[in-house]
């Protein structure tokens, strides 16, 4: 239900000091026509979502650090979005790279 149906993309986010644990997963599912983000916290509670829009969820990985998850959405092109540090509790909203660069470019 929080997910939608079809498929779902995930990806661990690297952890740095929790023992090699990850402590948080990000998903990229479609839901009600719109893709939709999520990053859950390890225990399975949801620590931030944002929908983005129509468009799948083609690819999504995150930089070795942690701090930013890519997307690379269908019809749209890049998304970033910049993470707060694991122990902060400040949230943060994705933002686009470059749509128009990104739809045209060769290396998507």
């Amino acid at each position: 239900e929080t997910l939608g149906s079809g498929k779902v993309r995930f990806a661990w986010r690297p952890s740095a000091g929790s023992g090699g644990k990850s402590q948080m997963i990000a998903t990229a599912s479609i839901k009600n026509g719109l893709l939709v983000l999520h990053l859950f916290r390890r225990d399975g509670s949801i620590y931030n979502q944002h929908t983005l829009g129509a468009g799948a969820c083609q690819w999504m990985e995150w930089e070795s650090k942690g701090t930013t998850l890519g997307v690379l959405q269908e019809g749209v092109g890049i998304v970033l979005w910049e993470m707060p540090p694991p122990d902060s509790s400040e949230l943060t909203a994705p933002i686009s790279l470059c749509p128009s660069i990104t739809l045209h470019s060769s290396f998507c």
